[in-house]
């Protein structure tokens, strides 16, 4: 599970007048992106240097699915201010559910040198390194991303995996076992310590991983399928 779109927090409202930014809070209350969108064009051709409006713009057009246009508008906020941050976050953002991740990883890399202090900033940069392979390279990503947020169980689960995939396996079990004292039901932390402990040869704890997966959610064909390979 990845949620790529953490820019929201990172909105921030901008408008000449009172009348606009009205519009504009009204239409983010109805969810209406596409009429946000466009009191948000309004504005900048008001004011055309204002770059966190273009980055503003950039966030809500990435949630449409109007991936050129977003990243258009990021590059012209960067264009007028080249630190911003979160036009760096923005754009790799966009990046990265393009699956343009080598770009993603530059522009997190960007964000962060920037003075994104956001542990989400650090779990984007460790899975767009993930997804390029470099996956030794993302460890210290996600484990930045979890001292900033202990209760990030999805960062917790990807430092995990990639502690494992390493050969970090003690490491690796520590980090699904502190998944499971927040939530006994996280299938996805009981499954990886399935797999982790199968690799290991402890079968038997490798099959009781599995099962609590399927009893708590019996169509999940991973550990249907793990169980059904164990000797």
């Amino acid at each position: 599970m990845i949620q790529l779109l953490k820019t929201v927090r990172y909105l921030i409202m901008l408008a000449d007048s009172n009348e606009g930014q009205d519009k504009l809070l009204k239409a983010l209350a109805a969810h209406d992106l596409e009429g946000a969108s466009k009191e948000l064009v309004t504005e900048l051709e008001k004011d055309p240097l204002n770059a966190i409006g273009w980055t503003n713009l950039g966030n809500l057009l990435a949630r449409t699915g109007s991936y050129s246009d977003s990243v258009s508008c990021f590059r012209q906020a960067l264009t007028l201010v080249p630190d911003m941050a979160t036009a760096w976050y923005g754009l790799g953002t966009v990046h990265a559910m393009n699956a343009a991740h080598d770009l993603a990883c530059q522009a997190f890399e960007q964000s962060i040198r920037n003075g994104l202090n956001d542990g989400s900033a650090y779990y984007m940069l460790g899975v767009s390194l993930m997804r390029t392979g470099q996956t030794a390279l993302s460890i210290p990503y996600f484990q930045t991303a979890l001292e900033k947020d202990p209760k990030d169980l999805e960062a917790a689960l990807k430092y995990g995996m990639v502690l494992a995939e390493t050969g970090f396996k003690d490491e690796a079990e520590k980090v699904f076992r502190g998944i499971l004292e927040t939530d006994r039901k996280h299938c996805d932390a009981l499954y990886n310590l399935g797999v982790l402990y199968a690799h290991s040869g402890n079968y038997e704890q490798a099959s009781q991983m599995f099962e609590q997966v399927l009893a708590y959610q019996s169509d999940h064909k991973l550990a249907m399928q793990a169980k059904e390979l164990l000797p």
